[in-house]
């Protein structure tokens, strides 16, 4: 028999403003279903101190205490892992705000000035492998990024169809799979991924509408040897989910 490889799926966390069920349901995952690697699809952290958005003043934590928030639930999902498994970590368009901030408030500093964000998350010193924003990571057949620059109900579909490849992404807090077939060789499948922060921490948007469109979930992987993968989008209901028959 084929060798099967596991890879657990985790989308957009925006640590320290996590769901803390769901949050705690996806490091349940992770230490049950016990995956040969983890892909982090961006987004992580919120870094919402050094956001462009509007800020009610009352919602703002320092940005220090941010980066401490973020570090503790790496802490935890690299516990909850193992040693043995690997790790890949996306740059999502929230960890650019760092970057965005420097060049609009102080750009004689953005070369060489501030300790890079991926630092700050000590992602090296913990054996993640670092992908910038904007690009891909590839495993056998499987494609993952943060986003390809789509949002909305259709951006699975179009996503999948503006790379003509399989892509798992986050960015858009959906949960939604959509495969296209192909004249020749295995359908293709885009996936956004679902997301894993809190709804209340977000004030840019109607709370009614975060809570109507963005899903609490992930998506649990299993790819053979020969590259070939089955990827299962995994919704977090009630602070538990359901991976390969197992209740978390």
């Amino acid at each position: 028999m084929k060798k099967l490889t596991k890879i657990l799926i985790c989308p957009d966390v925006h640590a320290p403003y996590h769901h803390k069920p769901s949050w705690r349901c996806f490091l349940r995952v992770a230490r049950g279903w016990a995956p040969d690697g983890c892909i982090v699809l961006g987004d992580f952290g919120d870094f919402h101190a050094v956001g462009a958005h509007p800020k009610d003043p009352r919602r703002v934590l320092p940005f220090s205490v941010e980066i401490a928030g973020c570090n503790t639930a790496l802490d935890q999902l690299d516990a909850a892992l193992g040693l043995d498994c690997w790790g890949v970590f996306h740059q999502g368009n929230h960890e650019t705000r760092l970057e965005r901030y420097v060049f609009d408030k102080a750009p004689l500093l953005a070369d060489g000035g501030i300790v890079p964000w991926d630092e700050r998350l000590r992602l090296h010193e913990r054996g993640w492998k670092v992908i910038p924003y904007k690009e891909s990571f590839q495993i056998g057949e499987l494609r993952t990024t943060h986003d390809v620059g789509r949002a909305g109900i259709y951006a699975a579909r179009a996503s999948l169809l503006d790379t003509g490849t399989n892509v798992l992404f986050g960015h858009t807090h959906r949960l939604v799979a959509h495969y296209q077939g192909q004249l020749f060789g295995n359908p293709h499948i885009g996936l956004t991924c679902g997301w894993l922060g809190d709804p209340a921490a977000i004030d840019y948007r109607h709370r009614d509408s975060v809570r109507r469109d963005s899903i609490h979930g992930f998506a649990a992987v299993t790819m053979r040897d020969d590259g070939v993968f089955w990827a299962q989008p995994v919704p977090i209901i009630d602070g538990h989910a359901v991976v390969d028959g197992v209740l978390y």
